[in-house]
């Protein structure tokens, strides 16, 4: 199933993608040429974040961003990219190595076409799916718009966020059951609408418990309610904050 597209190169084995050298470089690093050469990286005792699906450029560099300037995370950081469009992942590799550069946090990068294998011996997954892209996300407007329904978002609730949640729980539930397999003791970090369909799914097909949806509105609209009544945003007491707080490191408000 196709979640957007870019084009660019193809890929030069299983598991793995030429990036302009002979296999993939940990950063800071010797080459390591051949299929699968990502295994052989020596990452024990490090923090190794997987993201799956990069195609939201803006979502990766912003959660990218906050790992890379964590002082507790220097030299420690292993980022896994993921996705099933190979410009797509490219062009995440890219800015991720910048953003890394920039931070100085000698963190080890990789992309790996190989879902389960992204997967192994992950702490963290980050989910971003937009299963069908653009075309399915225009079919979710234009439906109800026939019979008179017209949406702002039409991705979280309503007709439109039904829509969306019926291509994206099958695939978000399959990532969980490899997940469950895989790398059963990391947390899957979910940032796909609809955010409250798509986790009351996964744990009612799999069971996986280790899930979290984080939406950057959230602290977003603590701020901007804040704002709208001239308050400071710790003066402003609001039933999600206590829920949203845990985010704030992952995804920057």
């Amino acid at each position: 199933m196709r979640i957007g597209a870019y084009g660019g190169p193809a890929r030069t084995g299983p598991g793995t993608r030429e990036s302009g050298h002979a296999g993939i470089r940990p950063h800071g690093g010797q080459a390591r040429a051949g299929p699968g050469a990502y295994g052989a990286w020596d990452t024990s005792g490090m923090a190794r974040i997987v993201f799956i699906g990069v195609g939201d450029v803006e979502l990766t560099r912003r959660v990218v961003s906050a790992l890379v300037l964590a002082p507790a995370l220097r030299g420690e950081l292993e980022i896994v990219l993921h996705d099933d469009d190979p410009g797509r992942l490219a062009t995440a590799e890219a800015l991720v190595r910048a953003l890394d550069a920039e931070a100085g946090a000698a963190a080890k990068i990789g992309s790996v076409f190989d879902r389960r294998q992204a997967l192994k011996g992950a702490g963290f997954v980050v989910s971003h799916l937009d299963v069908g892209g653009f075309e399915a996300t225009l079919r979710d407007f234009e439906i109800p718009h026939r019979y008179g329904l017209r949406q702002t978002i039409g991705d979280t609730i309503g007709i439109g966020g039904v829509f969306r949640g019926l291509r994206t729980i099958p695939v978000l539930v399959e990532l969980a059951a490899q997940m469950a397999e895989e790398c059963p003791d990391a947390w899957l970090l979910s940032c796909s609408d609809p955010m409250a369909m798509t986790g009351w799914a996964v744990h009612e097909a799999t069971g996986f418990e280790r899930f979290a949806g984080l939406c950057h509105s959230v602290c977003d609209t603590h701020a901007y309610l804040a704002d709208l009544v001239g308050r400071d945003e710790d003066e402003v007491d609001t039933c999600t904050k206590r829920r949203a707080a845990p985010c704030r490191p992952v995804t920057p408000c």
